[in-house]
């Protein structure tokens, strides 16, 4: 299907505006505040909670009237330096809307104060503390956008390798799986990316990483293991660099008996769900994750 026209504008003021600055990590989160976000064009009809769990500020977004089992744990992206959960409100108030459940958004720690496993171990301390307190692990669902997504995917290789219950189903919005931005779509795509670039990425890396090799699988899980994963779904632009780290994870989940749908969106950039209702394309790529949970969860309790 043709990208829509707002799309496009966006998609070139993004690559125009966004791409082409090079900011130091304090201009970044500076620029990531609350001023981005005018409640004007927030979703509706969600209650905002600002909870500790586990001793990791977080919010829950719960939608008015929500009476589901189901809560999904979505972790932001912004390259394990950046971003907030207030800031994704966009994105997990869509997300709560349209799945008709309750979410979690963590604010985990962030590089390069708190580098690996800083952040992968308030992941898992969040899910640990949603099981100890009796939610059931088949009813959680992990999400996350771009490093959130690579984030998700190391918490549930703990969790396997660990021998702890896993989550329901996992959710990735352009995963960033490969830390080392070393596959064939990092050059190919890089002049149709709308937001990222290669060496942005791995400056990043490096901070979050420090001491830790980037091949690490909990670092890059697309060096891991992925036998015995709950259901997954990975939704990627097709006009990003990451796109490889996407269809790696899909790949290799696959290969390892995991049930995957891989959705690739044409056109579309790094983490479009993160505008919510502003792009056109959202009103299909938040009904497919609502769409992929919903069988999900049927099939679990069958």
């Amino acid at each position: 299907m043709p990208l829509s026209m707002r799309s496009r504008i966006y998609k070139a003021l993004l690559k125009r505006i966004i791409k082409t600055r090079v900011q130091t990590i304090n201009e970044l989160r500076k620029d990531s505040g609350l001023e981005a976000m005018p409640p004007a064009i927030l979703p509706k009809g969600i209650e905002y909670e600002s909870v500790e769990i586990a001793g990791v500020p977080s919010e829950w977004l719960t939608p008015i009237g929500c009476a589901s089992e189901m809560v999904i744990v979505h972790f932001h992206g912004g390259g394990y330096v950046s971003g907030s959960a207030e800031l994704h409100r966009m994105l997990t108030g869509h997300l709560a809307t349209v799945t008709r459940s309750r979410v979690l958004a963590p604010n985990y720690r962030l590089a390069p104060e708190h580098p690996f496993p800083a952040a992968l171990d308030d992941a898992l301390a969040v899910y640990r503390q949603l099981v100890d307190g009796g939610h059931d692990p088949r009813s959680i669902v992990l999400s996350g956008d771009s490093a959130g997504g690579g984030l998700i995917l190391a918490a549930v290789m703990s969790l396997r390798n660990a021998g702890e219950a896993l989550p329901g189903a996992i959710v990735c919005m352009s995963p960033w799986a490969d830390l080392a931005c070393d596959s064939e779509t990092c050059e190919t795509l890089a002049e149709a990316e709308a937001l990222l670039t290669v060496p942005v990425l791995r400056s990043w890396a490096a901070e979050y990483a420090g001491s830790f090799s980037l091949d690490d699988a909990l670092l890059s899980p697309v060096n891991g293991d992925f036998s015995g994963f709950p259901p997954l779904l990975v939704q990627v632009g097709g006009d990003e660099i990451l796109l490889d780290d996407a269809r790696t994870v899909a790949r290799k989940a696959e290969a390892a008996g995991v049930t995957v749908r891989l959705s690739v969106w044409d056109g579309l950039w790094h983490v479009w769900q993160v505008l919510g209702s502003l792009v056109p394309e959202n009103e299909r790529s938040f009904a497919e994750i609502a769409e992929f949970l919903d069988e999900t969860m049927e099939k679990a309790k069958a």
